[in-house]
């Protein structure tokens, strides 16, 4: 079945299982992949509670393959794994939403588009990633995290806040990224 966002769903069962509702029949992971290269937008639910797990189960799908997972590179695999569970973490969700919509759109035609055309697309995508990073970490240096407390005013002579550090180096490891993206 398909629900109103035009997004197939698939029923994740207890013994591992994956249901397409719509075929009325269980697929693989490997089936399930190839939905998503064909564009088709699919929710995985827990078959009993209805939990989203379609988060899971498209990282499972990722991790299936070495050539999937090759396409994510060691810096942001990182990166992911420092800032969950620190006020970054939403922030880097939100940007790394927003930073490969323009991807999502373009891949659809990436098929049938020349390779030296689909490299210059996606170098054009990362300067206009790089725009924005630039423009999240100037507003990020103006103002603390929404979810962090008001920092209490200090003297001149306290040291930074601890937070700034890990800006930097969050900063530098998104410029790696950057530099990787555009090669």
């Amino acid at each position: 079945m398909t629900d109103t966002a035009g997004v197939r769903r698939i029923k994740k069962y207890p013994n591992r299982r994956l249901y397409d509702t719509e075929e009325s029949r269980y697929v693989t992971l490997e089936e399930l992949a190839g939905l998503v290269r064909r564009g088709i937008r699919v929710r995985v639910v827990d078959a009993k509670e209805g939990r989203d797990l379609t988060r899971q189960v498209l990282t499972q799908v990722i991790l299936e393959e070495q050539d999937r997972l090759d396409v994510l590179p060691v810096e942001l695999l990182h990166l992911v794994i420092q800032v969950t569970g620190t006020s970054y973490a939403t922030g880097l969700e939100s940007l790394l939403k927003r930073t490969f919509e323009p991807f999502a759109g373009a891949a659809t035609g990436w098929t049938t588009t020349p390779p030296d055309d689909v490299v210059a697309g996606a170098n054009r995508l990362a300067e206009a990633w790089m725009q924005s990073m630039r423009g999240i970490f100037a507003a990020a240096e103006a103002s603390p995290p929404a979810s962090d407390p008001a920092p209490d005013p200090a003297p001149a002579a306290d040291p930074p806040p601890a937070a700034e550090p890990e800006m930097d180096a969050l900063r530098d490891r998104m410029a790696s990224l950057l530099d990787r993206l555009k090669q």
